[in-house]
């Protein structure tokens, strides 16, 4: 990876796994079906530079029983191992949430926008 490159996206599809703390990105990786590892941070004293809060949820329940989670750096290895190895509880939770936040990631979005794209104008004719 180029030391400049800041775009973790276009690797996203080539990890097994992944550690985040508060980021979205730990979203898009769930939308993959993928298991990451969320490092909890004392999300209280997150802000951003208007002030307001980065998050509205303690990051601790967030894909909870989904993603390991992590509080500290001897919390690494174990968190890995499950991410990597997933208990069946886990690929199952995994797919609900994935699920619930997600529909249609069936790669054809963007013909699912045109056809009602095409709907909403015919309507206005």
């Amino acid at each position: 990876i180029p030391e400049n490159d800041v775009d973790i996206y276009p690797y996203l599809y080539l990890a097994d796994t992944m550690i985040s703390d508060t980021s979205s990105v730990i979203n898009e990786f769930l939308a993959l079906g993928k298991h990451g590892i969320i490092y909890v941070l004392p999300y209280e004293d997150l802000k951003h530079s208007d002030g307001m809060p980065v998050l509205s949820i303690d990051p601790k329940h967030w894909l909870e029983g989904a993603f390991p989670h992590m509080y500290e750096p001897k919390d690494l290895l174990p968190a890995v191992e499950k991410a990597l190895n997933p208990a069946q509880k886990m690929k199952e939770k995994l797919e609900e949430y994935r699920n619930y936040f997600f529909t249609g990631l069936d790669g054809k979005a963007g013909k699912r926008v045109k056809s009602k794209i095409d709907e909403l104008m015919n309507l206005e004719q």
